[in-house]
């Protein structure tokens, strides 16, 4: 009984050390959340795993949270971990870094204590009960430190610290697997530990680590009994898998089956087949010591570590231990030789990330160390364990004291790396949420006042390095979205990401007039804006946007902290349903055109915004009679609306998605990136970032397409397409057209097909067609080849010949009761010569485009449709416009001026403009007036070395032309008479230049300095020093006078002769203007659109019908919306949350169902539902992953109730009970009934 008691003593004594050495490893924490124990900390993270700091238990229960409107993982029978979310952050934290660590070590502890147990008995040795638990405390010791680890993936450590849970069950199993029913008690116990892990790159590391222990004792140790235990244990294995499968397979296969379903398909994420992180043979052993670089201490403890285990295998005599140690030896070998980082078979590492099975991306469970060092940790702790046992049984001193050295080593080592804030990671490092962003919450909370509109930070935190706060110490996404409990949306790999780099551009540019009516339509009340950044580049950023929200008209500033700026928008929100009003307007060409439209002030409150590159249901578009679209090239949107027809089957032709035939790790392969910026496929950072944003901001059809992108010369991408038979088709391979895009390759079945050029400074998606002829039907290779530059290809559609232009016939016909416009940002839309752009916040995009006297802009457009047609232009000054045949004079000034209606037929017609009466201040500019041989107004300061005389010009009659002999740097000096201008005024100046033989010719500006009484040179130089020979080239600059200068002059040097052998040196000028920028002709956008009156741009959205009308609605839950409509004609219904493919609106008439309909992107960004039914509606707008939760929530609930009421039966039949016995009487009546 003394011995009994001191056992339980020691075993307490040594738990109670483990614990505190959890503390002590985690005093770092503990002690800042005792500090700051009312504020939000941060570790990646306001709560573990990321999930915001007002998580409540009324979250656990839905796939939906509303505040950041994403979906969100729920409570789960086979996730209990999650119920750590209901904590506050700061007990959560400690519960997930301290406890969780602890509480693993002690149920490794016993699965140690079991483990020797089972050897011992089959050895039929002696069994020392102090010894047993003394080993399993070193075992469990090592298996916490592991745990403790700052390095350990933070978001698993819970899951493994159930790992040794699982096996103490499989053990239980193996020891008593002759016991009649107990081990099917443990294969029940088992599963649901198994379920309980959750994370699936933990749970087949522990599958695996059941699986060499099962063979290690089967096979190695209890060779005698392994045909009769096999068969128990398959038993027990398959008891396990069923178990499993129902709980946690059943459940998610029904919501996978469900989803492909669904014609939109859910986001893919891209999780590329990469290695992370380097693997040092420390790491490889599951020792939590891996990034730390030349730290010779913890080398110094792992070779002690290596002396131990190398010692005992010597000294052993106990023929079962040692076996068992060589063979988990094996294993860990095995998986040093894989993933160490020097090892010759690191290939096979490689071949593992790359595995896909049944189209699903299965080699992502070996990208990380997780699964691997989960199983060599459990291993090693195993082994220290069994090493602690036979040394302190055998009483070997030296290996003893080497043990405690280790074990002291180690736990020192540990502590002092949690707590040392300059070696440990970022990740585990706390922040404290400052006082300026609570006083924001607290402001937030009395203007939102409860009611259901949202608010929007700009600029975001924490998806890279650059957009970090200083006080945050490592990266996390949407700081202020997960602090505070307001309605929001949640940029990170949603739709609102791509929207939202949009809206931060538009913001920097000072174009607040889209930003305002974007948002309202998304029910968005309130932007802020935070300064709080660590770099520079950032905060500069902020400020400009602040600057421009604080002057414009559309927002008022209603707070500031100097950090933190909250504006409300002016605009009436839209309300989180409403029905958007006809006409209905499709945009084609992104976020950029729609900036446009909203910019010329025409649209209304509630129209309904779709895109034609974002799948759409066609009845929106058939029904609507006064639908519009808005697009830059017809052709283009032709063929986004056949890719429409096909998506949905009206047309036969299969759409070919490049995406899904490349993981990206081949670096001569085509890299896929999508709109919804997945972790390593950012669609950004190639497509916006290289252009500073100055892109269409187009989209993909559907964000799980995406895009794949080239941009070294030989990338290749082979997909398979199969043609179902033999004759002509068109293909159609829509690509981005781009200031840095140079030619790629198109083959099939290596015959070359086309180069397609991708040279365009639009920065826009165009189509290319190829014809081609399949001899026969079968499959056949399509081979994309980069040849040069930066290229992107979307999707590729192959068509037969006669469907694609049944399918032309179709949209031409969908469009012909529609007004079409074509919308041209002059900046960007237009091909212009030398006219240059300018800054200007009063144009649509914050940009115009400004002419010299010559200067023109063209584009060639392809008309959908025949008819009457109208041209409306916007800028100020005078300009002539020629659009096929016909040409018109417009004067806009500030706004729109418009031609009277015009006919135009179907195809292509060149539309040109260019500026009339542009006030050229300068005199004699092109040299028409000439006296005594010298042109008037202009004085020459040098004639010895050179000859003056006029030839044939550039524009006009006359240039001047100017010759020399002389070799020297002697120059002409020719100098215009002075011109009066203004300080601080910026001036375009413009000239003409044509060369032969000469060197260093260049034309300069002087200014005078009355202060001063002098001259002096003005850069730069238009052009600079020109050499060589050359026909005529126009230069042009914008000038800005310096302060104290009154007057400016042109001189034009002549340069001298480059080589003597081709004769003298003649440089020729002509038509140079300098105009004051300010009075110089300004396009800023150009609209020329189909109608049948004299209708302006201002009645094209004119809203003439509202279809339905929102009587009320009401929330039931964050997944279920009931909303009441009275409707006269179909409509469209917005719905305020991100949009989600998932989400579906089921409609009532008089309680009856009459109908389902799948969400579409209204705005690209929210929900939006074609309801074709008329009369009083109910809809219940629900999300429906909350269905198959709740299916697998009650599959999983009544397996796990079965489990249990099957243990308590069991329990309660060994004990007499007579109902037990009468069920049991029962049950094998009916089997023998069955049977």
């Amino acid at each position: 009984m003394v011995k009994k008691l001191m056992m339980i003593k020691n075993w307490y004594l040594l738990i109670s050390l483990s614990f505190l050495y959890a503390l002590l490893s985690k005093w770092w924490l503990i002690s800042a959340l005792a500090h700051n124990h009312t504020s939000i900390v941060f570790l990646q993270g306001a709560k573990p795993v990321a999930a915001p700091a007002y998580y409540t238990f009324n979250n656990l229960f839905y796939t939906w949270l509303s505040v950041m409107s994403r979906p969100m993982y729920p409570l789960s029978f086979y996730n209990p971990i999650n119920l750590i979310y209901v904590f506050p952050s700061i007990y959560s934290w400690i519960l997930y870094e301290c406890m969780f660590p602890w509480l693993g070590g002690l149920l490794f502890s016993i699965f140690i204590v079991v483990f020797i147990k089972y050897i011992e008995k089959i050895n039929s040795s002696y069994f020392d009960i102090t010894y047993v638990l003394f080993s399993g405390f070193i075992g469990g010791f090592i298996y916490e430190t592991i745990l403790l680890s700052p390095w350990l993936d933070i978001w698993t450590k819970a899951f493994v610290s159930l790992v040794p849970l699982i096996l103490i069950f499989a053990m239980l199993a193996l020891d008593k697997i002759k016991e009649g029913k107990f081990p099917i008690k443990c294969a029940l116990f088992t599963a649901v530990a198994i379920t309980f892990v959750y994370d699936i790159r933990i749970t087949l590391a522990s599958i695996i680590v059941i699986f060499i222990l099962s063979i290690l004792i089967l096979f190695i140790l209890d060779k005698k009994a392994y045909i009769e235990k096999s068969k128990r244990w398959v038993l027990f294995l398959s008891v396990v898998f069923i178990i499993t499968g129902t709980m946690r397979i059943l459940s998610a296969i029904i919501p996978m089956f469900s989803k492909t379903e669904n014609p939109f398909g859910g986001f893919r994420t891209l999780t590329l087949p990469v290695i992370v992180g380097n693997y040092d043979l420390v790491s490889v052993f599951g020792l939590p010591f891996p990034l730390i670089k030349e730290y010779v201490m913890v080398y110094c403890i792992f070779l002690i570590f290596l002396t131990l285990i190398l010692s005992s295998l010597l000294l052993i005599r106990d023929k079962y231990i040692k076996k068992t140690i060589l063979f988990l030896m094996i294993p860990i070998v095995f998986v040093i030789s894989v993933i160490w980082v020097y090892s010759p078979f690191k290939f096979i590492h490689k071949m593992l990330t790359e595995i896909v099975i049944l189209g699903i991306d299965v080699g992502v469970m070996f990208r990380t160390p997780r699964f691997f060092i989960t199983i060599t940790g459990t291993l090693v702790s195993l082994i220290a364990g069994l090493l602690a046992y036979y040394i302190w049984k055998r009483k070997l001193k030296y290996l003893q004291a080497l043990l405690v050295v280790f074990i002291v080593l180690i736990g020192g080592l540990n502590i002092y790396l949690n707590n040392n804030e300059q070696i440990k990671p970022l990740a585990q490092r706390v922040s404290i949420l400052p006082k300026d962003y609570q006083d924001v919450y607290y402001e937030l909370k009395q203007l939102v006042n409860e009611s259901d509109v949202r608010v929007l930070y700009i600029l975001r935190t924490g998806k890279y390095e650059v957009e970090r706060p200083p006080w945050l110490k490592s990266i996390c996404w949407g700081i202020l979205e997960k602090s505070f409990n307001i309605l929001t949306y949640f940029y990170y790999g949603r739709p609102m990401e791509y929207l939202y780099r949009f809206i931060m551009k538009e913001g920097i540019d000072g174009n607040t007039q889209p930003i305002s009516t974007i948002l309202s339509y998304l029910d968005v009340k309130y932007l802020i804006v935070t300064t709080d950044y660590k770099f520079k580049s950032m905060r500069e950023k902020s400020i400009k946007i602040i600057n421009y929200l604080s002057n414009s008209s559309y927002f008022e500033e209603k707070w500031n902290n100097t950090k933190i700026f909250i504006f409300e928008i002016k605009r009436p929100v839209n309300g989180h349903f409403y029905v958007s009003s006809c006409p209905f307007i499709l945009i084609s060409g992104g976020y950029s055109s729609l900036s446009t439209v909203i910019n010329s002030g025409t649209l209304n409150n509630d129209n309904g915004i779709l895109f034609s590159d974002q799948i759409i249901p066609l009845e929106a578009l058939d029904k609507n009679k006064i639908g519009t679209i808005t697009t830059v090239k017809g052709r283009d949107t032709i063929n986004d609306l056949i890719t429409q027809l096909v998506y949905w089957k009206k047309v036969n032709g299969i759409i070919v998605v490049p995406s899904k035939f490349t993981l990206g790790i081949d670096k001569s392969k085509w890299h896929p990136f999508f709109i919804a910026n997945p972790h390593h496929g950012e669609w950004e950072v190639f497509y916006i970032w290289p252009f500073k944003g100055n892109v269409k901001y187009e989209f993909d059809f559907r964000n799980d397409w995406g895009f794949v992108g080239a941009t070294k010369p030989g990338q290749k991408l082979d997909i398979p397409i199969t043609i179902k038979e033999g004759r002509k088709y068109i293909i159609l391979i829509r690509y981005l057209g781009n200031a840095e895009g140079g030619k790629f390759a198109i083959k099939i079945n290596n015959n070359s097909l086309t180069t397609i050029n991708t040279f365009d400074k639009t920065n826009s998606f165009k189509w290319a067609l190829i014809q081609y002829d399949f001899p026969k039907k079968g499959e056949y290779s399509l081979t994309i080849k980069n040849i040069g530059g930066r290229n992107a290809i979307n999707i590729i559609l192959s068509i037969p010949e006669k469907e694609y232009y049944r399918a032309k016939q179709e949209v031409e016909k969908l469009l012909q009761n529609k007004t079409i416009i074509y919308l041209f940002e002059a900046e960007s839309d237009l091909y212009r010569g030398d006219a240059k752009i300018i800054k200007d916040f009063n144009a649509s995009n914050g940009e115009m485009l400004s002419f010299g006297k010559n200067d023109r802009a063209w584009q060639d457009v392809e008309m959908i449709k025949p008819g009457t047609y109208r041209l409306a232009l916007k800028g100020m000054g005078e300009f002539r416009v020629r659009i096929g045949d016909e040409v018109f004079t417009l004067k806009p000034e500030g706004n729109f001026s418009y031609t009277p209606p015009f006919h135009l037929d179907k195809g292509d017609h060149r539309l040109e403009i260019a500026p009339l009466n542009v006030r050229n201040i300068l005199q004699n500019p092109s040299f028409e007036d000439v006296f005594a041989g010298l042109p008037e107004s202009w004085n020459i300061g040098n004639t010895k070395d050179f000859k003056i005389g006029f030839d044939r010009g550039y524009d006009g009659n006359y240039s001047l032309k100017v010759s020399t002999s002389t070799t020297g740097k002697r120059w002409s000096w020719i100098r215009s008479e002075p011109m009066d201008v203004e300080p601080g005024r910026d001036y375009l100046i413009t000239t003409h230049m044509k060369y032969r033989n000469v060197k260093a010719s260049h034309v300069k500006l002087e200014a005078y300095y009355p202060e001063e009484n002098r001259w002096r040179q003005l850069t730069p130089f238009i052009p600079g020093g020109k050499s060589g020979t050359s026909a005529w080239q126009k230069y042009s600059a914008i000038i800005k006078i310096p302060e104290n200068a009154t007057e400016i002059r042109v001189v034009l040097n002549a340069g001298w002769v480059l080589d003597e052998g081709k004769g003298e040196a003649i440089t020729w000028f002509d038509d140079i203007s300098v105009i004051p920028l300010d009075e110089a002709p300004k396009l800023d956008v150009v609209w020329l659109y189909s109608t049948e009156t004299n209708q302006t741009v201002e009645g094209l959205f004119e809203v003439k019908e509202r279809p339905a009308e929102v009587v009320n609605y009401t929330k039931i839950n964050p997944t279920l919306w009931k909303v009441k409509v009275n409707a006269t004609k179909p409509f469209m219904l917005s719905f305020a949350e991100a949009y989600d493919p998932l989400w579906e609106a089921r409609i009532y008439r008089d309680g009856v169902k009459v109908g389902t309909v799948k969400s579409i992107p209204l705005y690209s960004v929210i929900n939006g539902f074609w309801i074709n039914e008329t009369g009083n509606l109910e809809i219940v707008i629900r999300y429906k992953p909350q269905d198959w939760f709740e299916i697998g929530l009650m599959i999983s609930g009544l397996t796990f109730a079965g489990c249990i009421g099957y243990l308590f039966f069991d329990w309660r039949r060994e004990k007499g009970d007579g109902w037990a016995l009468k069920v049991q009487n029962r049950v094998k009546k009916f089997r023998w009934k069955l049977f």
